[in-house]
């Protein structure tokens, strides 16, 4: 999942909402015909998008489940993540990034990453071990480059394959 932006506000009649996008997310890598996740601190509700248009580093975006003002309303403070984000991702992007766990442990900064192949992975370092984590949705819940962290639900006994 890789958080796109926010929904700043509502825009029209008919259920557009303006996105305000990350600055480091490049719009012309988003694929638009993928489902969007639209998370607000108690909800997640998920939607395509029907249409867009690019306004700088924003979006006017109609959301399917949103056909009114009031529905636009009600998805303002959204984050947007999608997981059909073309990104160019390379070892200089994301390395230094903290990994923490949805546990809140810290599994050291992000020393190197392999995205190409089959088997994507980044390699932590903590300061005294080398940890290999799979990069793949089902553990890598959150990429956050605002914050610089990597956000990741691990399966037990993955911090220790690699002793």
């Amino acid at each position: 999942m890789v958080l796109l932006g926010k929904i700043s506000k509502s825009r029209g009649n008919k259920g557009e909402v303006i996105c305000r996008i990350s600055p480091d997310i490049d719009i012309s890598n988003i694929d638009f015909s993928g489902e969007f996740e639209l998370k607000s601190k108690k909800h997640t509700k998920t939607s395509k998008m029907e249409s867009y248009s690019e306004r700088g580093s924003s979006l006017i975006a109609k959301f399917e489940i949103s056909n009114s003002i009031n529905d636009a309303l009600g998805l303002v403070g959204y984050d947007i993540y999608s997981r059909e984000y073309k990104s160019d991702i390379s070892s200089n992007r994301l390395e230094e990034y903290l990994v923490l766990d949805v546990t809140g442990l810290t599994w050291g900064k992000v020393c190197k990453v392999d995205l190409s192949g089959p088997n994507k992975t980044i390699e932590t370092f903590d300061g005294k071990e080398y940890t290999i984590i799979p990069f793949n949705d089902s553990i890598i819940l959150k990429i956050d480059s605002s914050e610089k962290t990597i956000l990741i639900d691990p399966p037990d006994g993955l911090k220790n394959l690699n002793k």
